[in-house]
């Protein structure tokens, strides 16, 4: 990995060089599950690329949350006095690494290969602390000291890094309150929030155009009072939970199960599964010759053909939306019937699919 990634460093004269990485976590049996984590895919850098800070702050890429899939120059990180907020506990200090790393530098590349096995099956990790708005808020105002202190922070170039902040704020917070009970510290942690948000959509910073509609909607929430965001927040994490337990108690429920569709998305899929303990997928199901007669995870690919002509009374799960009328016709075609046909609607990201805490409360 860093023999690839110091080479790339070399060739570029780059400041950071990053990886993709591979999100894991461990069947009951000992075996690993892998969800592949592309930069390209999720934070739309072009492999082989020189960016710059600019390109972040004019959010043509965004950053990504980690920072062990790369190497860093360090006479730049001398230069520009790059350092980690020393706090106790060590939580989501990598918060307040990156966003002085990615809105500082001038050269930056991604490589085309995933190199480092990320754990997600430790439900002590901080991503699941019920302090997971304490941590973030605690690096929201070390990030904004330092990257003012950098003089990186203006009234052209807040707007993409208070951004930023706001996912890092409600997201994890959202997530958290789906399987956990947040710390005592949560709603003064939020309030502080409330304030710094407000000031910066007095100044024009926060607006509707480009941000995320469910971001937008829960500034406002916050900014209108800390408890009535705290009531939306909880209501969406129990909405989202419910729709959770009832797809995977319907899917335990079969006694056959059949992926269509092998891709980024279908081993995602199959990862979140047998992550929740479905043990009936019986087959994967694909189009693509080159793949019939193979196997992944030990499972069979087979065509729709065959697959429908041994498992005609399964349960079919739709892997790819932008394909589910073309698959569910063919699947009908071939003498499925309708109703044992449904497409995969919840998150497929590496990061939902590896959530170690979804089994534990279903």
């Amino acid at each position: 990995m860093y023999e690839t990634l110091y080479l790339t460093a070399c060739a570029n004269n780059a400041d950071i060089v990053k990886s993709d990485f591979d999100v894991f976590t461990s069947d009951k049996d000992g075996r690993r599950l892998f969800v592949g984590y592309s930069l390209k895919r999720y934070n739309l850098m072009d492999y082989d690329k020189v960016y710059s800070s600019v390109d972040y702050l004019e959010e043509r890429v965004k950053p990504e949350c980690y920072i062990w899939n790369a190497i860093y120059k360090r006479d730049y990180l001398l230069k520009k006095n790059i350092r980690f907020n020393e706090t106790p506990g060590a939580s989501f200090q990598d918060f307040g690494f990156r966003y002085q790393a990615v809105y500082t530098a001038n050269r930056i590349v991604a490589v085309d290969r995933a190199f480092y096995h990320y754990r997600r099956d430790n439900s002590n990790a901080s991503t699941y602390n019920a302090r997971t708005e304490e941590y973030n808020l605690r690096e929201t105002e070390f990030s904004i000291t330092r990257l003012k202190e950098l003089g990186v922070i203006n009234d052209k170039t807040a707007k993409a890094i208070v951004n930023e902040f706001i996912e890092f704020a409600f997201w994890p917070y959202i997530e958290m309150l789906k399987w956990n009970t947040p710390s005592t510290g949560t709603k003064e942690a939020l309030n502080e929030y409330r304030e710094l948000f407000s000031d910066y959509m007095d100044k024009g910073c926060i607006i509707p155009e480009g941000m995320n509609q469910g971001l937008w909607l829960g500034t406002n929430l916050l900014i209108e009072g800390t408890d009535v965001f705290m009531g939306y927040a909880a209501v969406v994490a129990r909405l989202e939970a419910k729709k959770i337990i009832e797809f995977l108690y319907g899917i335990k429920s079969e006694e056959k199960v059949i992926l269509f569709g092998t891709g980024i998305r279908g081993n995602a899929i199959y990862v979140f599964l047998k992550n929740n303990r479905v043990d009936s997928i019986k087959a994967f199901c694909d189009n693509d010759i080159e793949k019939q007669g193979s196997t992944m995870y030990g499972v069979d690919i087979l065509s729709p053909e065959d697959t429908a002509y041994r498992y005609p009374d399964a349960r079919y799960i739709l892997t790819s939306p932008a394909r589910e009328k073309e698959m569910r016709q063919q699947l009908e075609s071939l003498g499925i019937d309708g109703e044992r046909i449904s497409l995969y609607t919840l998150p497929a990201d590496p990061l939902f699919c590896t959530n170690c805490l979804v089994e534990k409360n279903s």
